[in-house]
């Protein structure tokens, strides 16, 4: 059985592993060493490496990186003795480092000289500022600063933008590399949850987003998108019979802090409620449990006082239900 189903990239990002690129790779250095591609051998190769793989990460919760399955690849080859192709394979890895740490020296070159631009969610572009990101992971990193490698994140971030960079794709690069660090230490699981929870807020309010205003914003959307959602045939009709302005008042935007970095990753991936034809999510974290907790309260005569009892319990942690009633409240 294979236990490979996750690979982590170099930024940090962890994707499916998809086992046709390691048989790709090889029948690219065969084919250059030998001017064909001879596919006994490399499924031979393949296999072997996915055999040790298997052995060297044997639960799907040990995720290897590229280095690891690279580094795989090259000694497999090696053993069956084919080492004009394992220097094929070798050069091309290192073709590719060095294509890689060209690119980050003209980057890191273009911060220093003001030249880099980053694409705003308006469309407009603005000069990338390194800055904001240093100020974005100080604000995520709040409570914990003795913890965390500041200038280590700082460094590794600045590795990972590109010129036209999309400012949403910044938001979530902070997560991935936030999230690379947390085998080091568990306050960046808070840190990247709260990164996480940073962009979350910036998708749902938009780019009038005032952190100054954050709480009465949160509730703000919180009453748009219920009305919206039930516009396009997402939610019940009969969420309009609440008092939204009410409910939306009881929401308390800091128990976002409860949840750690998985927890905040999970509700977002597979919980959080969709406008699917133009793929935006709808809610927050609290009003998530609010959504839920209007569902539990739907028949009850006082269906206000009990939505906002049942919120009190699901926001809290006290009791989660399963997932058909997350899914279905």
């Amino acid at each position: 059985m294979d236990t490979i189903l996750k690979i982590k990239k170099r930024t940090g990002e962890v994707v499916d592993f998809d086992q046709q690129k390691i048989m790709l790779v090889v029948e690219k250095a065969f084919f250059a060493t030998r001017g064909t591609v001879e596919g006994e051998r490399v499924r031979s190769i393949t296999a072997n490496v996915m055999f040790e793989l298997n052995a060297k990460f044997p639960s799907v919760e040990i995720i290897p990186t590229v280095e690891h399955v690279q580094d795989t690849v090259e000694r497999k080859i090696m053993e069956q003795g084919y080492f004009d192709v394992a220097k094929a394979y070798i050069l091309y890895r290192y073709e590719h480092a060095k294509e890689r740490a060209e690119k980050k020296k003209a980057i890191l070159r273009r911060i220093e000289e003001n030249q880099m631009m980053v694409e705003k969610r308006s469309g407009k572009t603005e000069p990338f500022s390194m800055e904001k990101i240093k100020h974005s992971l100080e604000y995520a990193a709040r409570g914990y600063e003795d913890a965390i490698d500041f200038e280590g994140l700082v460094a590794q971030c600045r590795n990972e933008v590109y010129d036209n960079m999309p400012t949403a794709e910044i938001a979530r690069m902070l997560v991935m590399v936030t999230r690379s660090f947390i085998e080091l230490d568990p306050a960046y699981a808070k840190m990247a949850s709260r990164l996480l929870l940073s962009k979350l807020y910036k998708d749902i309010i938009g780019s009038g987003i005032d952190y100054a205003r954050l709480p009465q914003q949160y509730r703000e959307a919180f009453v748009k998108n219920i009305q919206r959602g039930v516009g396009i045939g997402r939610f019940d009709k009969r969420m309009q019979e609440f008092d939204l302005e009410k409910l939306a008042q009881h929401l308390d935007p800091a128990r976002d802090e409860l949840f750690k970095y998985l927890g905040t990753q999970t509700i977002y991936d597979r919980y959080l409620a969709r406008d699917a034809e133009k793929d935006e999510i709808l809610e927050t974290p609290q009003a998530f449990w609010m959504r839920i907790a209007m569902g539990l309260a739907i028949n009850e005569k006082e269906k206000n006082e009990w939505a906002q009892r049942f919120y009190e319990v699901l926001s809290t942690f006290r009791y989660v239900p399963s997932t058909p009633t997350l899914f279905h409240a």
